[in-house]
């Protein structure tokens, strides 16, 4: 019955995949196997948006195995959706302890750190992921908008630029790259503004302009119904223009 309940959660039929895992744990024994059905029981709910079932089943799940790091990733994604801030940072820490290797769970509570305006931590998070396994493109991703909410428009851009290498058509990294030459350009241009004839300056933001130009529009291409985006490249023409 567990693998026909299995077999109703691939296709998406998650209330007849409800009632065979439930049925499942009246006849289970032993806490590690009631632990793992608590957690599909909650992953089913909580795709059906019932939250406070999800959690009451995470809870169970964790409670009959503390060693299962699913459970407290999943319980964490919650307590993020309530801006639970603390609860979801001392899952995942939980979580990092129990399974230190697993990059995915560094990206996790980095993006936590990251959104909670944290990003030294958020930094360090992202790169104990990328560490192992650099071929993650989110990772780098997110370590460029860190870089770039922490000023760092350089680290980020770079950071960006190797995202892009790895995921070609992941939008989040051209729009951190978009945004970070950005900064780049008019701080190059508020440094040398004493020192550099006019024209000189002009010029550098102009090549510059041109090729955030160009960033903009790949990103219109691969995401066209981005806002962001259509606004920047609208801005950076009237720049151009000007």
């Amino acid at each position: 019955m567990q693998n026909r309940g299995f077999y109703y959660q691939q296709k998406g039929d998650l209330d007849h995949s409800i009632d065979d895992y439930t049925t499942v744990l009246k006849l289970s024994n032993g806490h590690d196997a009631r632990a793992k059905i608590y957690l599909n029981l909650g992953l089913l709910y909580f795709e059906k948006g019932d939250e406070a079932t999800a959690l009451d089943n995470y809870n169970e799940a964790v409670r009959l195995d503390p060693k299962l790091t699913s459970a407290y990733i999943n319980r964490a994604s919650i307590f993020i959706r309530r801006n639970d801030i603390g609860r979801a940072i001392a899952d995942l820490d939980r979580a990092t302890l129990l399974n230190p290797k697993d990059s995915e769970i560094y990206i996790s509570r980095g993006s936590v750190y990251a959104h909670s305006g944290e990003q030294d931590r958020a930094i360090a998070d992202f790169s104990k992921s990328i560490a192992l396994n650099p071929k993650n493109a989110l990772a780098w991703r997110d370590r460029a908008f860190a870089y770039r909410a922490n000023g760092d428009a350089a680290k980020a851009a770079a950071d960006a630029t190797e995202a892009i290498r790895l995921d070609p058509h992941m939008v989040g990294a051209y729009v951190d790259l978009g945004l970070a030459c950005r900064k780049q350009v008019m701080r190059k241009a508020q440094s040398s503004s004493l020192t550099r004839p006019f024209n000189s300056i002009q010029t550098t933001l102009r090549r510059s302009r041109l090729g955030e130009t160009v960033i903009w529009l790949k990103v219109i291409v691969i995401a066209p119904s981005l806002p962001l985006a259509r606004r920047s490249l609208w801005t950076t023409d009237r720049l151009l223009h000007t």
